[in-house]
Parts: C-alpha cells; sequence; structure tokens
C-alpha cells in the first residue's frame, strides 16, 4: 500500500510544472481533474478491500482485536470512499458508470458492516 506521501507524489505528476507538457496539457485541465478524484476514489476503495481481507486473514489466525480493527478500517475507508464517489458525478461518469459505483460501494458496505458487526459481538 502506498503511504500518503507517496500517493501525493504519485498524483502531483498531472500538475508537475516541472514537467515539459503536464497530463493536463495533453488531455485537459476538465479530464485531469476528473482522472484525479477518479484515483483517489479507487485507491480508497481498495484500501477499503485490502483491510477487509487482512480482517478475513487475521481471523483465521485468530486475532480478534486486530480482526476488529482491520474491519473498521475497511469500513472507515468505504465511508471516504463514498464520499469521494459524490465529486464524480457530471464529470467524466455516464450514467450506467454512477450506477456501477453505486452498487459496488453498497454491496462492499453490506459486507464490510456485516463483519464489523460480527466480529465486534464476537470480540466482547
Amino acid at each position: 500500500m502506498l503511504h500518503f506521501e507517496e500517493r501525493e507524489s504519485h498524483l502531483g505528476i498531472f500538475h508537475d510544472p516541472s514537467l515539459q507538457e503536464t497530463i493536463s496539457d495533453c488531455v485537459g485541465e476538465k479530464r485531469s481533474r476528473f482522472w484525479t478524484r477518479y484515483t483517489e476514489f479507487k485507491r480508497l476503495f481498495y484500501l477499503s478491500v485490502a483491510q477487509l481481507y487482512l480482517g478475513v486473514q487475521a481471523d483465521e489466525a485468530q486475532r480478534m482485536g486486530e480482526r476488529v480493527a482491520r474491519f473498521q478500517a475497511a469500513a472507515d475507508h468505504l465511508e471516504a470512499a463514498a464520499k469521494q464517489s459524490k465529486t464524480l458525478e457530471g464529470v467524466g461518469v455516464g450514467v450506467s458508470d454512477r450506477g456501477a459505483i453505486s452498487d459496488t460501494l453498497t454491496f462492499a458496505n453490506g459486507e464490510t458492516s456485516l463483519s464489523v458487526d460480527t466480529a465486534s459481538n464476537n470480540n466482547d
């Protein structure tokens, strides 16, 4: 997983003035902003999925406290991804894409919420 500083440096390529030709120059400022927002959405979503799988792995290893923490982190990242997805509306995302994003977030939220609730109840 990328740390915050590394993510900033990777996303900075979209707006790095030292480059001869920036991505904004190639694809336009509007599309460049969309790509930055969409990349951030995907980063948050995949962090959530990674935390969910790490929680499952902790469960299999009988590390119950870690399991709860991982599932809660997954829920937090998913909530942030849902907020980020709202910034994508109307900017380069078609109707079918919005439906797919919404369906994906709804499914992931159901799985994550169930995991958090189960882990919390079993940990008490």
